[in-house]
């Protein structure tokens, strides 16, 4: 009799517990095929910064350019599936074990319950057996069978996947274009000028244009030692120093900084300007 107790003990702790279930999601969007676009945008997906300077004495104008390139991008029906994986640990196949042992042993049971009796002395001399006991032991497993079968179909309800489908918006980009104005003004942008310790600020108008009033001699970089082809240059240009150029940076925001050069002495531009221009360099 012990040793039955200890049994349905023994089943009743591998009932205790459900399986666990790991879930993994996978979401997709998948466009509706066959259907117009919702709307259709065009976004700027590149620019660059081109300057144009013209220095006439100590005065240095500046002219900023923004070139960009867009992008079409289609607005598009789409539907978006979100997709649950779902899995189940080994514990669901032991429940499933359970319920087949214990309901095979409720037919044993039923079946033969004087094999779970316990031997009783009767009239006689003769010894009998009574099917009470086969017959409650047969119930107790059929509850415990039920109990296992119903935790390892509930946990195959749970392991299922799942797929839930809603309805989005899905972006469709194109190649890459040019835009429908390319070139425009750099407008209201921050510029700042180097030039050695020399640093200037200033806002460009709405046409893209800045001026800057540049440094004074002290602040010049020293004059390279005089050779024998810059004292015949010298006297080339009628006693005045040859010019030379002194490089420099703009500063457009805090990314993009393009290369420039002031001639010097500024009288040699008071006459004919000194112009250029460069593209933007991305930091």
């Amino acid at each position: 009799m012990l040793a039955r107790w200890t049994s349905l003990a023994t089943a009743a702790s591998l009932l205790g517990g459900c399986a666990q279930i790991s879930a993994s999601t996978e979401l997709r969007t998948v466009p509706v095929s066959g259907v117009p676009p919702l709307s259709i945008e065009r976004r700027v997906v590149e620019r660059q910064v081109e300057a144009r300077w013209s220095q006439r004495g100590d005065t240095l104008s500046v002219e900023l350019l923004e070139h960009r390139r867009c992008q079409v991008i289609e607005h598009v029906a789409a539907v978006r599936e979100e997709r649950s994986v779902r899995r189940a640990d080994a514990m669901i196949y032991w429940e499933y074990a359970a319920a087949a042992v214990m309901l095979g042993l409720a037919g044993i049971a039923f079946a033969r319950p004087d094999l779970f009796a316990v031997p009783e002395p009767d009239v006689g001399g003769k010894t009998r057996r009574d099917p009470t006991t086969g017959r409650t032991l047969g119930g107790v497993f059929v509850g415990l069978g039920g109990a296992a079968l119903g935790a390892g179909i509930y946990d195959t309800v749970r392991a299922r996947d799942r797929v839930l489908r809603s309805n989005t918006v899905a972006l469709r980009p194109g190649p890459a274009a040019t835009c429908d104005a390319p070139t425009l003004p750099a407008a209201q942008r921050r510029v700042e000028l180097r030039l050695g310790p020399f640093n200037s600020q200033v806002v460009t108008d709405l046409e893209g244009r800045a001026r800057f009033l540049l440094p004074g001699t002290e602040l010049w970089p020293p004059e390279p030692e005089a050779t024998n082809e810059t004292n015949a240059t010298h006297e080339t240009n009628g006693g005045r120093p040859p010019s030379r150029r002194w490089r420099g940076t703009l500063q457009v925001g805090p990314e993009r900084s393009l290369e420039i050069e002031v001639v010097l002495p500024y009288d040699q531009t008071a006459t004919v300007p000194n112009t250029g221009a460069a593209m933007s360099v991305v930091r």
